[in-house]
């Protein structure tokens, strides 16, 4: 069985079952732990069943629906005489709430996957994949605005392609932010960490990297016959920060992303202009850009550092010419930013893990550092999560938190019920994903 993740994040996870627990006034349900997620399961569940998770705002594949007869339509199940609790729209797992508790998330038997020609008996706890045998089984769900999804298309590029300019190793996008219920295992109590608000905005990357020079006509004829040309020079570009199309939004005086986008104007270059003053050679800033006309709602009125907008740093590297990466620390970020007026995400600790702890959880048994991991994960829910945003004026959901390990470099997200909540209902709704857009 060949099993391969496309996406981390909405891959699907082999999980044992550890404790079930009533839920008062429910006859047919109860409750489980997953990844630190609360999860709805039938009341014939027990401890020790061992079965496939996936979390919300996964979309299912239609195989997989189809044989497990999944879809709320039961015509278009497998079994036509049943019915069951997926959209055959969004294919989407929902996040909900029944008898007061959230259920972040669906389990299914391991035999769901049998459909593939597979033992679905011999997954393994702790396997992980979106494909089986190259088939796809789940994919990370994106609610479209209608122009998107009624397929208007990105307008041609004109000028220089893109691989005619980019030096490769040079310009990077960010990376996904794993789950820190996922990632427990990575946390030691000696780590340094660093723990910031995680703000609902629109991601962006301010840089000044190598680029490829256009030679002129003599350049050319120089390099022909063996003279010295520079051909590469520092330049500047920005970008969302996961760009749906793996592309920059820009390139200074050389390229254009005409693709469409969410935005009545370029968040992008807007930010670019305001603060590339910051951006040395061979920098690059990652970032977010918040403000009501980002994210519906989400005013974050007490951030804004620019007309309407506040643009506030979460990472910064350093490429050489070779394409080299230094990451920095927080300490060389913090310096960073107040040497160029910049403002870093709200800092809610730094610290080591274990100074964090200060009485919150147990540190008698050390060696059960399993366990010790597992309270701690509890702990830092319930100092961070479900409570209003304290940066909006509006009354709206905090989204959770970000916990950056500083050695190894890795950050993990821990995000409140409420606003997966209000995820789910914007994608119940067709709301389009403003990130995602980008």
């Amino acid at each position: 069985m060949n099993l391969t993740i496309e996406n981390e994040n909405y891959s699907a996870s082999v999980v044992v079952l550890k404790h079930i627990f009533d839920i008062e006034g429910a006859d047919f349900i109860k409750k489980t732990i997953v990844n630190g997620n609360s999860v709805i399961v039938s009341k014939d569940a027990k401890e020790g069943d061992k079965m496939i998770y996936f979390i919300s705002g996964t979309a299912l594949s239609e195989d997989l629906c189809y044989n497990n007869n999944l879809f709320e339509s039961k015509e278009l199940n497998l079994d036509k005489d049943t019915r069951g609790y997926v959209s055959s729209k969004q294919k989407r797992v929902r996040a909900i709430k029944l008898k007061g508790v959230t259920s972040d998330g669906l389990l299914l038997p391991v035999t769901a996957v049998n459909f593939f020609g597979v033992d679905g008996n011999s997954l393994q706890e702790g396997d992980a994949f979106t494909h089986v045998n190259g088939v796809e089984v789940c994919y990370k769900y994106v609610a479209l605005s209608p122009a998107k999804s009624q397929g208007s298309g990105t307008q041609k590029q004109k000028g220089p392609k893109l691989a005619q300019i980019l030096v490769p190793g040079q310009f990077r996008l960010h990376h996904e932010t794993a789950h820190l219920g996922r990632n427990l295992f990575k946390l030691n109590l000696d780590d340094d960490i660093i723990i910031t608000d995680k703000l609902h905005g629109s991601s962006v990357i301010l840089s000044n990297v190598l680029v490829k020079r256009q030679l002129s006509l003599v350049e050319r004829i120089a390099k022909y016959l063996g003279a010295a040309v520079v051909e590469e020079d520092y330049t500047g570009i920005y970008s969302s920060g996961k760009p749906k199309s793996g592309l920059p939004k820009g390139i200074i005086s050389k390229w254009l992303n005409n693709g469409n986008s969410y935005y009545s104007y370029n968040v992008w270059k807007t930010c670019y202009d305001d603060f590339n003053y910051a951006l040395q050679k061979g920098i690059t800033l990652y970032g977010e850009v918040v403000g009501s006309h980002i994210q519906k709602n989400f005013d974050y009125s007490k951030l804004h550092n620019r007309d309407g907008y506040g643009f506030l740093v979460y990472r910064i590297t350093s490429t050489n010419v070779d394409g080299k990466v230094i990451e920095f620390t927080w300490n060389q970020i913090e310096e960073y930013c107040e040497n160029y007026q910049l403002n870093t995400v709200p800092v809610v600790y730094k610290g080591t893990l274990r100074n964090w702890v200060n009485g919150a959880v147990s540190l008698e048994n050390e060696a059960d550092i399993d366990q010790i991991r597992e309270s701690i994960f509890e702990a830092m829910k319930k100092r961070y999560l479900e409570k209003n945003s304290p940066y909006c004026v509006n009354k709206m959901p905090a989204e959770g938190v970000c916990i950056r390990k500083e050695r190894p470099y890795d950050v993990f997200k821990l995000k409140s019920d409420a606003f997966k909540l209000l995820e789910n209902k914007n994608q119940e709704d067709g709301v389009a994903d403003t990130e995602e857009e980008a």
